[in-house]
């Protein structure tokens, strides 16, 4: 494992000691014109961004290359790092981990982006909604019931919930920017419910061996139960999830089994029997219908492949997985850890492209509708908006930009020199 020091030039003292990548060798180091950063480049292409005074590992950023960094440098302001590895592609990174927005946030069970992107909402005891820029609450809304367990669509668009004054399992829908009700609807059992994009509610648990799923149209009153799936003893449903356009559902029984729907046809699709038991967090589906990602104990998150049922495992880190995010366009994976890291991984490789290292474990993540920025929650309530980076390894869109900010009107005097009319 490559390791950066700090030394005292006049003591000789070691101050503090960074590690790298595990198996990298560590190359060029720069320090930003401030003396606040240093920047370490690795020979499988990552670039360390750490904190000179204590050594702290601000962001890591893995480029797409996976050859070595050949030198960085700091613009002036020391707001971002420009790496140039060995594939001769040259990059721009954000030396805090692109973020652009911060928020101390109530306690809220629920954070996302408004459709068009450019504001976020909140809901907690308190309902708002926040422009994401100036952290400025617009408007305000009737909140939800403290310390209710709840499903959200995206947006939060459609929010369930157990009714605490029913005796029986009864399930009540709003509609998540006004808190109308939408509909309350009964059902004989569940360990776990969740809503669709199109609003209509799921209930699912554990039997024996048995996975059951009912989903109810609260519109229509209509109710399908869908084809059991197998499970393990002793095992409880996590809360579903659906690919955009509701057709696909998947739930996991928070052991070895995952069983996902295809809603249309109210057929079992596939079951799944995962390499490893899963942390109880539950499974996500890519917006494409293409995989079911999730997180396993020990860290390491899995991807499977719904056309062959096969099974991709990324390691991951030293602690649980807590939160687990897809972009949109289905491009970026992003996990957040209970030792408060957040890893971002390239969907088409699998590697990862970025990560970032916080004080405090991670709660809740989510990408805007554009998929270009990313919200994360830790548990202090501490509310981040960080560029995804997409650009970074995007060499197109980097020229691009680089061509609108090189384009100006000539100034009176450039025009007389030049002869330009």
């Amino acid at each position: 494992m490559a390791a950066t020091w700090a030394v005292d030039a006049r003591s000789r003292r070691v101050l503090w000691t960074a590690r790298g990548p595990l198996g990298a060798t560590a190359s060029p180091v720069q320090v930003s014109p401030d003396g606040r950063l240093v920047a370490v480049g690795y020979n499988q292409g990552a670039t360390d961004v750490l904190d000179a005074k204590s050594g702290r590992l601000v962001v890591r950023d893995a480029s797409s290359a996976g050859i070595g960094a050949g030198d960085m440098g700091f613009p002036p302001g020391d707001s971002s790092l420009v790496t140039v590895a060995l594939d001769g592609v040259i990059r721009t990174w954000s030396t805090h981990g692109s973020e652009q927005f911060r928020l101390q946030a109530p306690a809220a069970p629920a954070v996302d982006f408004t459709p068009d992107g450019k504001n976020l909402v909140l809901v907690g005891e308190d309902g708002e909604i926040v422009d994401r820029r100036t952290g400025k609450v617009l408007r305000r809304f009737p909140g939800f019931p403290a310390g209710r367990a709840f499903a959200a669509s995206p947006q939060l668009r459609w929010l369930t919930y157990l009714d605490p004054s029913s005796a029986s399992f009864r399930i009540r829908e709003l509609e998540g920017r006004t808190g109308r009700l939408i509909a309350t609807v009964g059902v004989p059992r569940l360990d776990t419910q969740g809503v669709a994009p199109d609003g209509r509610i799921v209930a699912a648990y554990v039997d024996d061996d048995r996975f059951f799923a009912r989903v109810i149209d609260p519109r229509s009153g209509r109710v399908r139960d869908l084809p059991q799936s197998v499970s393990s003893d002793g095992c409880a449903a996590t809360t579903p999830s659906f690919t955009p356009d509701s057709r696909l559902m998947v739930s996991v029984d928070g052991c070895l089994h995952v069983a996902v729907w295809d809603l249309r046809s109210g057929r079992l699709k596939r079951t799944i029997v995962l390499p490893d038991r899963s942390n109880g967090s539950g499974a996500l589906l890519s917006p494409d219908g293409r995989y079911v990602l999730l997180m396993v104990i020990g860290g390491a998150f899995v991807r499977v492949d719904l056309a062959s049922g096969e099974a991709a495992v990324r390691p991951g880190g030293q602690t649980e997985g807590r939160a687990l995010a897809i972009t949109p366009d289905g491009r970026f994976y992003a996990i957040g850890r209970q030792d408060g890291t957040v890893d971002e991984y390239d969907a088409r490789t699998l590697r990862l492209v970025r990560h970032h290292t916080l004080d405090n474990a991670i709660v809740r993540l989510v990408f805007s509708p554009d998929s270009r920025e990313l919200a994360v929650e830790d548990t202090s309530n501490v509310l981040r908006v960080w560029d995804t980076c997409a650009v970074c390894e995007d060499t197109q869109r980097l020229s691009e930009r680089a061509a609108q900010q090189s384009v100006r009107e000539l100034t009176p005097g450039e025009r007389a020199t030049f002869g330009v009319s």
